[in-house]
């Protein structure tokens, strides 16, 4: 027992001072590699990252060395205190370093923090299997060996920080001992990563001065209101009228039944609607729940952009292409109807762009739908703001595109179009006569035919 311990310290021992003796020119095959993954993190949170390996032949040894700027602290895995005295443990073996435990093949590691307290900058790790089997077997894509835990104390400043790892790895065993260490080894080349620290923000400051393309953590609770499996998108609000939508890519399958979420990721803007494009797998949170508003189309409507929301009115397949240059002639829409069956807002409507649920409504029904609303310029805080729309604006309901999220519910009522007769056709006329299937700007006399053969006139001004 000893002596297979001191030859373990003994192998250890030769890894180190070989760093110093082997020409670094001497290198191991030109696709092996030892690299972390960039990966984003917010100042004050840590993260476990896999250390991942490439090598063309099979490993039982290898050393390694992790650097890192200050800024980004390398911090132990766990710690525990024995008598007054606390020890660290740096790494956890993962991947194909433990893949063979079960038959006493498992990698060993010794890790020499540069710092001799709870945090540090560089950290050099010696890996070693103690039976001398090769079981890092080789593999040309990366594959994790072991994790290390990396944290960033909250006074950082956010930006991008470049770190390094290098290494040494022991390809054949010594011919004279059959310990790792000595002729075999080989240096990996230097690979960077980096790591990009978030700037923490509210998200009613990121709606406001958010800058595309920079990454940010999202220090709201955010209460996820709907999903879209399709687009892999999570719709959030902070509740206090605020939206934003999440796109979570990857890791949808993971957050899709979260209620509440923290958020980092890259900002995106278009319109005035806002994506965030998770950086991280967004963390499950308690968040006050938010439910959608209902919104019928015989009143004004000017939803904030990404509000997620109910709509009431009535579907039709197509407006036609006499409306308004804001619409083409095949686009569905919703209305709503007055009381006397007038028709009141249009609003433009996509019912299967973020879904693939079957549209419940044929064109005439009226229904009840939940939508994300999409902006089509960004409200402007200036009414005569040249060429923009101002959400207190009559056609503010021209600047929306409603994006169906769920199949929809048909529904009836007593402004239903179809309660007392199926709607047939209907027409518009304008003052000098002319007709048209959709409205005139100004005045128009409505002419509604229903399949039992009765027709109704009213007048509706656009």
């Amino acid at each position: 027992m000893k002596k297979t311990l001191f030859t373990f310290l003994l192998a250890t021992f030769a890894l180190f001072v070989n760093a110093t003796t082997v020409s670094k020119t001497d290198t191991v095959s030109s696709t092996d590699s030892l690299y972390i993954d960039d990966f984003t993190i917010a100042p004050g949170d840590t993260a476990e990252v896999p250390v991942n390996l490439v090598n063309a032949t099979a490993y039982c040894a290898l050393q390694n060395s992790i650097k890192t700027p200050e800024g980004v602290c390398i911090v132990p895995i766990s710690s525990t205190t024995i008598a007054g005295e606390k020890s660290y443990t740096w790494v956890k073996g993962v991947g194909r370093s433990v893949e063979y435990a079960d038959q006493g093949f498992s990698v060993s590691y010794t890790c020499n923090p540069v710092t001799k307290t709870d945090q540090s900058h560089e950290l050099r790790v010696v890996g070693v299997q103690m039976t001398n089997k090769r079981v890092l077997y080789a593999t040309t894509t990366g594959k994790p060996i072991f994790d290390i835990k990396m944290y960033v104390p909250d006074t950082v400043v956010p930006g991008k920080y470049v770190c390094t790892v290098d290494g040494l790895s022991d390809m054949p065993p010594k011919a004279s001992t059959g310990i790792p260490g000595g002729v075999g080894d080989k240096y990996f080349p230097a690979t960077t990563f980096i790591v990009t620290v978030a700037e923490p923000t509210t998200l009613a400051n990121l709606l406001a001065n958010g800058v595309a393309g920079k990454t940010y953590k999202v220090t709201d609770s955010l209460a996820v209101v709907a999903q879209s499996e399709k687009a892999k998108m999570l719709f959030a609000s902070d509740g206090k009228g605020n939206w934003i939508k999440v796109n979570a890519g990857d890791y949808y399958s993971t957050v899709a039944s979260y209620n509440g979420v923290s958020v980092t990721g890259v900002y995106s803007t278009e319109n005035g609607n806002a994506t965030l494009t998770a950086s991280t797998a967004p963390t499950q949170v308690a968040a006050t729940a938010v439910t959608p508003a209902t919104y019928n189309l015989t009143e004004h409507f000017a939803p904030a952009a990404d509000e997620v929301a109910y709509i009431n009115g009535f579907y039709f397949d197509k407006l036609g292409s006499n409306y308004s240059s804001k619409y083409t002639e095949s686009d569905p829409v919703l209305t709503g109807y007055s009381d006397n069956n007038a028709a009141g807002q249009f609003v433009q409507f996509k019912k299967a762009d973020w879904n693939d649920y079957t549209f419940a409504g044929t064109s005439g029904n009226r229904v009840k739908v939940l939508v994300v609303n999409e902006l089509k310029s960004a409200w402007d805080k200036n009414a005569s703001a040249p060429a923009k729309v101002a959400s207190s604006d009559m056609g503010a309901h021209a600047n929306v595109i409603a994006y169906a999220l769920d199949a929809a519910s048909v529904t009836t009522g007593v402004n239903d179009v179809n309660s007392a007769a199926q709607v047939q056709s209907v027409r518009y006329y304008n003052v000098a006569g002319m007709e048209s299937e959709t409205p005139f700007e100004g005045v128009n006399m409505v002419v509604t035919k229903y399949a039992d053969g009765s027709t109704k006139t009213t007048k509706v001004v656009k």
